[in-house]
Parts: structure tokens; sequence; C-alpha cells
């Protein structure tokens, strides 16, 4: 859906943009944190629109 390399550069403008380094190894922590979290959100969001249309379809 999104490439990671284009979410990360997003990331990273927002995250300078508030004064917080990207390449600060503790900021780097948060960021893999919040992208898992959202990863798996975004995959549980599918798989209910995917079980929804599923039962459309039949």
């Amino acid at each position: 859906m999104f490439e990671r390399d284009e979410v990360l550069q997003d990331l990273h403008g927002r995250l300078k943009a508030a004064g917080a380094s990207p390449l600060d190894p503790r900021v780097q922590a948060v960021c893999e944190i919040v992208n898992a979290f959202y990863a798996e959100k975004t995959r549980e969001v599918l798989e209910k629109m995917q079980a929804v249309l599923a039962k459309i379809e039949t």
C-alpha cells in the first residue's frame, strides 16, 4: 500500500519540523513501535473489509 521509504521520509520531515532528530536512537525506537502498531491496525482493518466483501460477493 505505502512504500516504507516514502512513509519514513514523510515521518522524518515531520519529526524535523517538530524539533526532533530522526537519527536519535530513542526517536528511531519510538518510530519502529509506532510503525508496527499502525501496520497491525491497518492489517486488522483490511481483514475486516475482506470479510465484509466476501459476504457481499456470495
